[in-house]
């Protein structure tokens, strides 16, 4: 069963429910071919320390990835993150507004300019469907999959 997380970001109330695997897979290989290469210029520091890194360290992998992403590649990966994302916000008048995050134009609304929530969602997104893979490629303890007998 596909898994639904709700959580609030900058004022706004996000949920994202998980992508089927094969649609979670191809994301994944689309968000590799831009991080492999930031990573590696990253020249093995932490991504736990970015915060703290000095910009000359950082530099060379913000170079690295934005190297990877044309404006028609960083829509679609942008579109396919959010795919099964919704926001709900207030409008004018406090009345509850609900966005599927399924284009550019509800994107723009859902957010009106604010770009931090724009990337903070979609971060939220990428943790809901790839967190236990991470999780499990940093070793962290996980129970390991049973394989299903028959």
């Amino acid at each position: 069963m596909q898994k639904q997380e709700v959580r609030q970001i900058n004022g706004l109330e996000v949920t994202t429910v998980q992508l089927a695997p094969t649609r979670a897979y191809r994301l994944l290989t689309k968000v590799g071919r831009v991080l492999t290469p930031t990573l590696g210029a990253l020249g093995g520091k932490k991504l736990d320390g970015l915060k703290s890194m000095d910009f000359a360290d950082l530099g060379p992998a913000l170079s690295a990835m934005f190297a990877q992403l044309d404006d028609a590649s960083a829509d679609a990966l942008m579109l396919e993150t959010l795919a099964s994302t919704s926001v709900v916000t207030r409008g004018d008048n406090g009345q509850l507004i609900k966005y599927d995050l399924t284009s550019k134009a509800w994107i723009d609304l859902a957010f009106a300019g604010d770009v931090m929530a724009l990337l903070l969602t979609m971060k939220f997104a990428l943790e809901v469907n790839f967190r236990s893979f991470f999780a499990a490629s940093t070793g962290s303890a996980q129970p390991a999959a049973q394989i299903p007998s028959s």
